[in-house]
C-alpha cells in the first residue's frame, strides 16, 4: 500500500471531505520529498 493511500483512508472518513485528503496529502508529498 503506497503512503498517499493510507493518508486517504486516514483523512477521508475523519473529515469527510476528498479536498481536505487531497490537499493534506499534497503537503505531505512535500514533506516527504524535503526529507
Amino acid at each position: 500500500m503506497k503512503a498517499s493511500e493510507l493518508i486517504r483512508q486516514i483523512v477521508v472518513p475523519n473529515h469527510g471531505s476528498n479536498e481536505i485528503g487531497k490537499g493534506l496529502e499534497l503537503k505531505i508529498k512535500k514533506d516527504a520529498g524535503i526529507r
